[in-house]
């Protein structure tokens, strides 16, 4: 039987169950999630929280957090994950960009857009704060480009492990969990919008998940995975 095709409880408790394989081999604190504010990352967010208490109890460590903040964002995704790590007592680290490095027209080219706004500060702060291993909420269902993403995938310069514990999810899955589980999400998913990026990148659309985002830089994935965008 394939993964795609488990249950939702079954692909939960198997995404559960890597990321306590993460939490037996790494110091948690060396680990974060990249957690962009959108539905899928918020989801692999509270796993790894709850894998946490589970595994170290109500004092062990703290979930942390990786946030890119492009000065292109959304404020409700702002106001949304500063509430949240509140509430759930995450250490959140910002990485934003080099002033020097802002674009003068942001998502007018946007593998330079998000080379600039994006990658550098992640490769930034991935060797500033010590990350050994990345957690994403990456799907393959999301994107045709992610067809061939891996559970586990080493990167290099910067060196760090970058784990992916919900490939096989679909958008429904994500949204089953989320209302099953009572968790919070971004308004602005409640104002349309399927998939969230920054402000320029990103608009309400009925063609897809990512339908709204920047289909020139939806061609382009595949170059800017190679850059480092994850």
């Amino acid at each position: 039987m394939s993964k795609e095709s488990l249950s939702l409880p079954e692909k939960a408790e198997l995404a559960k169950a890597r990321l306590q394989g993460i939490a037996r081999e790494y110091d948690p604190g060396s680990v974060f999630v990249a957690w962009t504010g959108g539905k899928d990352s918020t989801v692999v967010l509270w796993l790894w929280r709850m894998v946490l208490r589970e595994s170290f109890g109500e004092n062990g460590p703290a979930a942390r957090a990786l946030r890119l903040e492009t000065g292109l964002d959304f404020p409700e995704i702002c106001e949304f994950c500063q509430d949240l790590a509140g509430k759930w007592g995450i250490k959140e680290v910002r990485a934003e960009p080099s002033p020097k490095d802002l674009p003068s027209e942001p998502g007018l080219d946007p593998v330079t857009c998000c080379s600039l706004l994006k990658i550098k500060p992640l490769s930034r702060a991935v060797t500033e704060q010590g990350v050994e291993v990345l957690v994403t909420g990456l799907r393959r269902e999301e994107h045709p480009g992610r067809d061939d993403r891996s559970l586990r995938e080493h990167k290099e310069d910067p060196r760090y492990l970058q784990l992916n514990p919900i490939l096989e999810w679909t958008e429904i899955d994500v949204w089953s969990f989320i209302l099953a589980e009572s968790l919070p999400y971004c308004s602005l998913y409640d104002q349309g919008y399927r998939s969230l990026d920054c402000r320029p990148c990103t608009e309400e659309s009925e063609l897809g998940e990512r339908g709204g985002r920047n289909q020139d830089k939806e061609r382009q994935m595949e170059l800017l995975r190679s850059l480092g965008y994850f």
